[in-house]
């Protein structure tokens, strides 16, 4: 996350210098800060003036005076970085943590130890899913930033219960949050597990860092459109690939966006999703049978409860590319085999220029919160040594 620290906390060093020493609040936090940017899980920033303050300071350790001094000389070259966030924390002369627009500020003068951000889902898979997604999106779009989040599962509706968990004083360990929002229909209210983060939010977002996310979709399997989880052999069911049909068309977003992937659907006529979609549902060719001919119901599989760490792992984090290296190397595959595993390797690498509009503005959502609380320094600025 971005740390700013404010030009108020030079006047105050420089004003109080004679009563302060290393193990002054103050001079604790600074320390704090830096270790945690040395470590790669924060940002710092802070103006030019600041940086050659702090980089000299007698009372800080010599990591933190390195710090500031890579910061200092790397300042006015950091700004596309920060440009790239939209939330941040403040360091600042004060006596309680407040949370004004974009910026959470935090009293410096008093114990308020940073520490890696966490990102909080109802599993760890989910965890990995949006921070394998936000990465590819960053690679895609050649974009060099670098994440660090500590991943929690909640147990869904035990969400206001984990972030209360999380939560102590003087410690500020950034909390962000992504949640099913379990709906069926968008005119649907969030399920249990949203409204519990929902609840933990209106708690606490005055006094933390914390920031809650509900999906728009029903749940992480909507988040990737059915075009490109069909990149994947296992994923691509005949659903799937009916879906896949209706990713243009505007009259099929709100069955994009609501229908149970994970799950499928068990007898499609007597399903409420059927009752909810039923015209995208028709415009896609998917129709139960007449109830007079005494046809068996229809039922829809969907991609199943590990299909998405599939995606994750062949298509996301490009198992693909290694299977296809050593595909080229066996002369007993055939061509016809090796030309498919390419196809999705390629695939696999160009999801931002094949993702459908309707899905667009989610996507958008999940990479900036991810960023906001994941940015960190890159390891190819060549930190401290």
């Amino acid at each position: 996350m971005v740390v700013e620290i404010s030009n108020e906390v030079i006047e105050y060093l420089e004003k109080n210098i004679s009563l302060l020493t290393c193990d002054s609040a103050i001079c604790l936090n600074l320390n704090i800060i830096a270790d945690e940017c040395y470590n790669h899980e924060h940002f710092l920033y802070a103006e030019y003036s600041v940086l050659e303050y702090l980089k000299n300071y007698p009372l800080l350790s010599d990591v933190s005076k390195k710090v500031y001094t890579y910061f200092f000389s790397k300042c006015y070259n950091l700004s596309s970085y920060i440009a790239s966030t939209k939330i941040s924390i403040c360091y600042y002369i004060g006596d309680t943590i407040k949370h004004c627009g974009d910026k959470f500020f935090i009293p410096i003068t008093k114990k308020n130890n940073l520490k890696q951000s966490l990102l909080i889902c109802e599993d760890l898979s989910d965890c990995t899913f949006y921070i394998s997604l936000v990465e590819e999106i960053l690679h895609e779009s050649k974009c060099n930033l670098s994440l660090s989040l500590h991943k929690l599962q909640c147990a869904g509706s035990q969400a206001l219960e984990t972030i209360d968990n999380e939560i102590e004083p003087g410690i500020i360990r950034p909390i962000a949050c992504i949640m099913d929002s379990d709906k069926k229909q968008e005119s649907d209210p969030t399920g249990s597990s949203a409204n519990s983060a929902l609840s933990a939010l209106s708690e606490h977002q005055d006094t933390y860092v914390i920031s809650v996310h509900v999906l728009h979709v029903r749940a992480k399997e909507n988040v990737i459109p059915p075009n490109l989880l069909s990149i994947h052999s296992q994923l691509n069911t005949p659903l799937v690939k009916k879906l896949s049909t209706g990713v243009e068309n505007p009259k099929c977003y709100n069955l994009l966006k609501f229908i149970n992937l994970k799950n499928g659907i068990k007898d499609l006529r007597a399903s409420k999703e059927y009752t909810y979609h039923k015209d995208a549902f028709e415009l896609l060719g998917i129709c139960p049978p007449d109830e007079s001919d005494g046809s068996d119901p229809v039922n829809l599989n969907g991609i199943g409860s590990k299909g998405m760490d599939c995606f994750v792992k062949d298509v996301l984090n490009h198992q693909y590319d290694k299977e296809y290296t050593k595909l080229l190397k066996d002369e007993d595959i055939s061509e016809d085999t090796k030309q498919k595993k390419k196809r999705q390797a390629e695939q696999s690498h160009e999801l931002l220029n094949n993702l459908p509009d309707y899905i667009k503005q989610q996507w958008d959502d999940i990479k900036q919160l991810i960023i906001d609380y994941g940015i960190t320094i890159s390891p190819t600025f060549g930190f401290i040594s």
